[in-house]
């Protein structure tokens, strides 16, 4: 059964943040690194806002396919843009 999966086209599917999905459901690969963005900078609300839940919670690594060193640059613009008013803390 797992083999037809991965025969049918290229095995990705777009996930809702635009970006491709494996064919486990997580992200193909890290969208900074793609995009050679080096910096992310917390003023740039709509790229950090990709990689909030619904409910502003940051979303897991595994779920944005981020590597380890722009997931870690992700949430302290995220957190900064937070405490300048930017991003919300929470939603209700």
């Amino acid at each position: 059964m797992s083999e037809a999966r991965y025969t049918m086209g290229l095995g990705f599917r777009i996930s809702n943040l635009g970006l491709p999905l494996r064919s486990s459901g997580y992200m193909a690969e890290c969208y900074f690194c793609k995009n050679q963005i080096q910096e992310i900078n917390w003023k740039d609300v709509e790229t950090i806002q990709r990689f909030l839940s619904t409910g502003a919670k940051i979303q897991p690594r595994k779920k944005t396919g981020l590597c380890a060193k722009h997931q870690r640059k992700l949430s302290k613009a995220i957190k900064r843009a937070r405490i300048m008013g930017l991003l919300p803390f929470t939603t209700r």
